[in-house]
């Protein structure tokens, strides 16, 4: 089972800086970080999204940082929230409590499988 855990970064701190090579994750195992929000599928990037084929990647990258600008603090916090894939190996109790305590974290959480304990009993239910 993906062991997974929920983190939102301050603005401008890149979360590959969250495990330096001599803390809990290095194990040998790797893990992956990936956002859980892309500027790409904001309705304003979409718009531009349609000069794409004739601009080079550096355009882009201007029209992501443009995007991104002009969004609340609100939505930015949402575009640095990231999901990281933990290695089994990897003591996740452990990681979230080092994750809590640095700086540039904002919130961290471990991601659940929520378990159902009820099962209803109406007859229609199934």
């Amino acid at each position: 089972m993906k062991k997974i855990i929920v983190v939102n970064l301050k603005e401008g701190v890149n979360p590959e800086s969250l495990f330096p090579q001599n803390s809990i994750m290095a194990t040998g195992d790797s893990f992956k970080i990936k956002p859980l929000y892309s500027v790409h599928n904001h309705p304003s990037f979409k718009e531009k999204a349609s000069n794409f084929s004739i601009l080079s990647d550096k355009e882009k990258k201007v029209a992501q940082a443009e995007v991104y600008s002009n969004l609340s603090e609100k939505e930015r916090s949402l575009y640095r929230t990231f999901e990281i894939e933990v290695p089994e190996s990897a003591d996740i109790q452990q990681l979230v409590k080092e994750l809590y305590k640095k700086p540039e974290v904002n919130f961290v959480q471990l991601d659940q499988m929520n378990d159902l304990y009820y099962i209803p009993s109406d007859p229609l239910w199934s």
